[in-house]
Order: C-alpha cells, then sequence, then structure tokens
C-alpha cells in the first residue's frame, strides 16, 4: 500500500525485473535504473532524473523529469519547462522565464551525452 514520488520509465522495468530474479551481471547497455531499492523503501530518493527520447533525425526531442519539474527540448531547439508542484496538469511553460535558465541548464546536463542536443540525429526507429 506504499507509494512513492519519484518518477521512473519503463526503460527501468528490465533492470528491475533483472535484479528481482537475480539474473547478473547486468548488460552494460542498459540506460534504466533498477527500483528496486524504491519498492524495498518508497521514501528512497532516485540518483538521477527520469530521461525519455523520441523521434529520429531533425524530429529528435528529450525530455528530463524530475520529482518537481519536467524539461522538454524539442529538435528545433524549443523548450518546455513545467513545475509539477504548483502546475501537475502542465499548463503553464515556464521555460522563457530567466529565473529556470540555469534549472534549465542542470536538467538539460541529464541527458546522456548521446543526446546532448536534441538536433543531433537519434536513429529512427526501424
Amino acid at each position: 500500500g506504499s507509494r512513492s514520488s519519484q518518477p521512473v520509465s519503463l526503460v527501468d522495468l528490465y533492470p528491475t525485473l533483472l535484479d528481482l530474479v537475480g539474473i547478473g551481471p547486468r548488460p552494460e547497455h542498459l540506460d534504466g535504473e533498477s527500483m528496486v531499492r524504491l519498492l524495498e523503501n518508497p521514501a528512497v530518493r532516485r540518483n538521477r532524473p527520469v530521461v525519455t527520447a523520441a523521434g529520429g533525425g531533425d524530429q529528435a526531442g528529450y525530455a528530463v523529469r524530475d520529482e518537481r519539474w519536467r524539461y522538454v527540448r524539442y529538435g528545433d531547439g524549443k523548450e518546455e519547462l513545467y513545475d509539477h508542484g504548483h502546475d501537475p496538469h502542465e499548463w503553464t511553460n515556464v521555460a522563457g522565464k530567466p529565473e529556470n535558465r540555469e534549472l534549465i541548464k542542470l536538467l538539460g546536463a541529464s541527458v546522456p551525452p548521446r543526446w546532448a542536443a536534441a538536433s543531433r540525429p537519434i536513429p529512427a526507429s526501424s
């Protein structure tokens, strides 16, 4: 009956299942993070935000989500930033506010280097 406020991603399922059934070592190519610590103790905080990518080529984009914020950067350079603490439905994009530039820089730094620029091609699904 416990709940955690930490964001997780579908890519976290595979490493979690590997840990739960005791299969190891974990393959190096996995992007996800095991959720076993969260399952054992919902008060635990994640070490990093969740990062997702969508599209490929010049349509590539990514989103970074931590416990409070969601930052989105599209292939054309447009950005969105939402404060889920005050705007859980994402009605107000606050990316253009100067006071959020450092936060955007911090969240953007969570994107793996191969996704560092949304305009850099991410291979499209085959």
